[in-house]
């Protein structure tokens, strides 16, 4: 037997039980502290809990693992409060870092409506900081990227560049010439940018792989194939793998694999890319598409104009619904679900439509798609969704950020709007994640935004939506076995149980027993991934 923990709470689907082993990287009994541990051999780590709480281990079901790792390369605009905050932190970062040369400056996570300015910031604003390092800065949705104009120089970005028809844009100025704020257009900045080999995406992987575990995550389902920039894809998925092949990924990876046309569908599955390929710590799950923008950046694609922004209906990135009902069958016929980004109503719609195209031509293949994030629905797509068997990826950490603007963005929307309760009561397929770096992964801040949809910057305020709220037992199955379900491994993980793997994460203090106001505070104590410790605090 190789480890037994002893002398705690531990959930199981009997109910709680004080002790655990596990072996070969499962569970294979679980009871009693007397009945567990007359298992032990000479061999066995031994670990007294001393009364904590331990979950099965919590499962991130969207985010963006490398984009986090590759962060620590970025200087993290969180802080600033104002765009003289960002000249202030983008100059000292250039000077920490002693960037020079044909070196770029990359910061992200910056809102401009935590500004006092709020307002996006230009090229003008970026050039305070350097007219001679190309800079790219983007916001915490991600689809907003503001550079400087030694940037647009390397990108050819001038009066006379004509806008992309994919509805992307650039804004321009009076006089015609761009103003370096880029809307959608991340991918172009990124082909500018020096590519870091493999072992330099090991490393970031390394980094935030020990960030997860110190926050209790056992597995991850991330979109990582095409969010920093790389010499191709592959790149990414090697990494990975030399990780798991030098047993060196401490938190397993299912990767939702980033698909922008039918040019890119094919060639994945071309090279022998498949629902599965890799192993129990990296493995590929389904196919990532993304329908529309965000809400924050007005990019969401929604069926009336924003509340706020008369004449603005946001991005729809697949103009011709042929290109995106054939991207969905493509993946159907493949055997591999689609989990599509979709946040205004608009791209839910024409996502609901394509996914119902592919299940009725193809009626004998049974996938679990889904919409991640599903942040504004209507009645009749909640209704939908329910009878297609549509899951949703929800992020309710969002509301952090979300609540003091959504209301304007959305007006009446708001009622189909982060409605987990609602989408519950439904009997849809729900799953907990992050998106980070959009938000931080942290599991604890996620449930506690779930179950009290209040704010914790500002706990003095009411909490937002109530009735929306979920309980603590949705809010922890959705980050467990409801995840596994989402990438339908149900039968191995997201429980305590013999023969499923022995991921868990150990909590300083019982969920179920403190206040609801305190689970914010609540700290990992440990994780366990696949029967071995991967922190301990």
């Amino acid at each position: 037997m190789e480890l037994i923990l002893y002398n705690g709470k531990i959930k199981t689907d009997d109910g709680d039980v004080s002790a655990v082993a596990c072996d070969g990287g499962v569970f294979t009994a679980m009871g009693s502290d007397e009945e567990i541990l007359a298992l032990k051999t000479d061999d066995t780590k031994l670990v007294d809990l001393e009364g904590k709480r331990v979950l099965p281990g919590f499962d991130d079901s969207h985010q963006h693992f490398l984009d986090e790792g590759y962060s620590f390369r970025r200087l993290d605009l969180r802080p600033a409060k104002s765009i003289n905050d960002v000249i202030a932190m983008g100059k000292a970062f250039i000077k920490e870092r002693n960037i020079s040369g044909d070196k770029w400056m990359e910061a992200n996570n910056w809102n401009q409506e935590d500004w006092t300015e709020k307002r996006l910031p230009t090229r003008h604003d970026l050039d305070k900081i350097s007219t001679e390092i190309p800079i790219a800065a983007t916001r915490v949705c991600g689809h907003i990227v503001s550079v400087n104009s030694k940037a647009l120089e390397i990108m050819g970005f001038t009066k006379d560049t004509p806008q992309p028809d994919d509805g992307s844009r650039f804004d321009l100025e009076e006089d015609g010439e761009p103003n370096g704020v880029l809307h959608e257009l991340y991918h172009v900045v990124k082909d500018h940018i020096p590519y870091p080999s493999v072992a330099d995406i090991k490393e970031m992987l390394k980094l935030v792989a020990a960030e997860a575990s110190s926050k209790g995550l056992t597995r991850v389902q991330s979109d990582d194939l095409a969010v920093i920039p790389t010499r191709d894809f592959s790149d990414v998925i090697q990494a990975f793998m030399e990780l798991t092949e030098e047993h060196a990924l401490p938190v397993r990876v299912s990767e939702q694999c980033y698909r922008q046309d039918m040019k890119e569908m094919n060639e994945f599955y071309e090279r022998g890319y498949h629902m599965g390929y890799g192993n129990d710590y990296y493995r590929m799950s389904c196919i990532k598409i993304v329908a529309d923008g965000s809400l924050g950046g007005r990019t969401a694609w929604m069926l009336d104009d924003y509340s706020d922004e008369p004449g603005q209906k946001g991005l729809q990135i697949y103009k011709d619904n042929k290109e995106i009902f054939d991207m969905v069958e493509c993946a159907h016929i493949h055997h591999m679900p689609v989990a599509v980004h979709c946040i205004g109503d608009a791209a839910a719609t024409q996502v609901v439509d394509a996914i119902e195209n592919a299940m009725k031509k193809h009626p004998d293949i049974k996938l679990r798609h889904g919409i991640v994030h599903a942040q504004t629905l209507n009645e009749d797509l909640c209704r939908r969704m329910k009878e297609l068997d549509i899951q949703a990826f929800i992020q309710p950490v969002f509301i952090q950020s979300d609540m003091e603007m959504a209301e304007d963005r959305l007006g009446e929307r708001i009622k189909y709007s982060y409605n987990w309760r609602t989408l519950a009561d439904l009997g849809i397929h729900l799953s907990m994640g992050t998106d980070c770096p959009v938000e931080d992964m942290n599991p604890i801040a996620n449930i506690y935004s779930a179950v009290t949809r209040k704010s914790i910057a500002h706990p003095e305020l009411p909490a937002w939506h109530p009735e929306e709220a979920l309980t603590l037992d949705e809010a922890i199955r959705f980050y467990t076995e409801a995840s596994a379900y989402a990438s339908g491994d149900e039968d191995r993980k997201g429980k305590i149980k013999k023969g499923y793997l022995a991921d868990m994460t150990v909590l300083d203090r019982d969920i179920y027993a403190v206040p609801v106001e305190e689970i914010k505070d609540i700290k990992v104590a440990m994780t366990v991934v696949g029967g071995q410790i991967t922190y301990s605090a």
